[in-house]
């Protein structure tokens, strides 16, 4: 039942993207994150929605006469060369069959990315994006948070098994990279139905402070430091960085003195990591990564760290197979020292993007643009700490982030050139209002 209910609202969703390619690109965002069709029993779980969705959306960038504006935009040179750079890697791959399945949906994730810039040409449509997000991802927020503290922080916090958010370690990834973006909900609210933008705004805390409880109930210590990052970096580029500081200290507080003793055990070998078997194995995996760039200059492929053939000749006797544990040796391992100074460059460059946002909305005074672009920042940074732990480097919302910027930038430089970007309908006004100054 549960399954035919998904394949009804699917279904359902496919005539509005071919009016709307804008549906398709929110549709794909809601299936990618909260992957509505793994969360039930059934024929479901196998069926190829995503790929409905974005045959639909391609149909629709094609037929519709909804105005659509061509990405052309300085960000797309280092993504097309990264892209490139693993499509070769691929085509020379140790292991053709390992690499192809994530090599196909890491193009996925850049079609999205690049689909963004396509049909989000105002605030109206950014903000759509970035709901969609937020709620898709929020779903399991929401979720952990209750159950964390419903039982007391005394179990872990887990995904929809058998996708990408299933270990628990990724998920707390995602989460924390969520809360930046209920943090622009709440000071640019919008009016969804019957639901007011003071409700809207006070919802979005509500979902903060829930994201947060189930990245610590997540017992990850790598989300516990991501979201630490992300704390941090939100303090510091807030305007109002003492009010937030003490609203975030007291929220830490409470939730620290809520987790049982045996979180806080857990927690505590972030100090000795040295002497954690989980540690070692990891550098482990580093070195590993290193030596596979030494010998294989134009990298091995994806899925580097499986091929097991391969790694017979570097990892010692009784040395067990393990992921990456890290986006930097991830892509090391699987794309070379070239593939890595790309990959390194792209995000880098996407976070300047933003800056150079930020200098150009806070001279057109368009404070919403000035706040999602210092959200993708810090989005940016609790991605490099985080994922410095974690085999995430191919995570759809870290190639959407690169869409949004670009797309933030081309609204900006429309406005700059004389061009306002297009109105919000007008059955939702509340975006229309302007703000004063830029807060964060």
């Amino acid at each position: 039942m549960s399954s035919l209910f998904v394949l009804l609202v699917v279904l359902g969703v496919l005539p509005l993207i071919l009016m709307r390619p804008l549906v398709g690109v929110l549709a794909w965002a809601w299936l990618s994150y909260m992957t509505p069709h793994k969360l039930v029993y059934g024929f479901a779980t196998t069926m190829p929605f995503l790929d409905l969705v974005a045959i639909c959306t391609a149909i629709a960038l094609i037929l519709n006469r909804d105005r659509k504006q061509a990405p052309i935009h300085a960000l797309l040179v280092p993504l097309a060369i990264y892209v490139v750079w693993f499509s070769l890697t691929t085509a020379l791959s140790q292991s053709f069959e390992l690499s192809i399945e994530k090599y196909t949906n890491s193009l996925k994730a850049v079609l999205l990315a690049l689909l963004v810039p396509v049909v989000t040409y105002s605030r109206f449509r950014m903000t759509a994006v970035v709901l969609s997000i937020a709620g898709s991802l929020g779903y399991f927020g929401l979720k952990g948070g209750l159950f964390t503290l419903a039982t007391g922080g005394q179990f872990q916090v887990l995904g929809a098994p058998g996708t990408f958010l299933g270990d628990r370690n990724d998920l707390a990834l995602a989460l924390a990279m969520t809360i930046p973006l209920w943090r622009f909900v709440q000071l640019h609210p919008v009016r969804m139905g019957f639901i007011s933008p003071k409700l809207m705004s006070l919802f979005a805390v509500f979902m903060m402070v829930m994201t947060a409880v189930a990245v610590v109930g997540s017992q990850s210590r790598g989300g516990f430091l991501t979201l630490g990052a992300l704390s941090l970096w939100l303090i510091l580029l807030s305007r109002r960085r003492i009010l937030l500081l003490v609203t975030v200290g007291a929220l830490g507080a409470a939730i620290l003195n809520f987790m049982p003793d045996t979180w806080h055990s857990r927690m505590e070998t972030i100090e000795s990591y040295d002497q954690d078997a989980s540690a070692r194995s990891r550098m482990q995996m580093w070195r590993y990564g290193i030596e596979l760039a030494d010998d294989y200059p134009l990298g091995i492929g994806f899925r580097a760290y499986r091929m097991r053939n391969v790694a017979a000749d570097y990892l010692p006797e009784g040395i067990k197979m393990r992921a990456s544990h890290s986006i930097y040796f991830e892509v090391l391992g699987e794309h070379g020292y070239i593939g890595l100074f790309l990959y390194l460059f792209m995000n880098a460059a996407t976070y300047f993007t933003c800056s150079e946002v930020k200098r150009q909305a806070r001279q057109l005074r368009m404070t919403w643009a000035y706040d999602l672009a210092t959200m993708v920042q810090i989005m940016l940074v609790s991605f490099a700490v985080g994922g410095a732990l974690l085999e995430v480097a191919s995570f759809d919302l870290a190639y959407q982030l690169i869409g949004i910027a670009m797309a933030l930038h081309l609204i900006v430089r429309q406005r700059l050139a004389g061009q306002p970007a297009t109105a919000a309908p007008p059955a939702l006004p509340d975006l229309k209002s302007p703000v004063a100054t830029p807060t964060a």
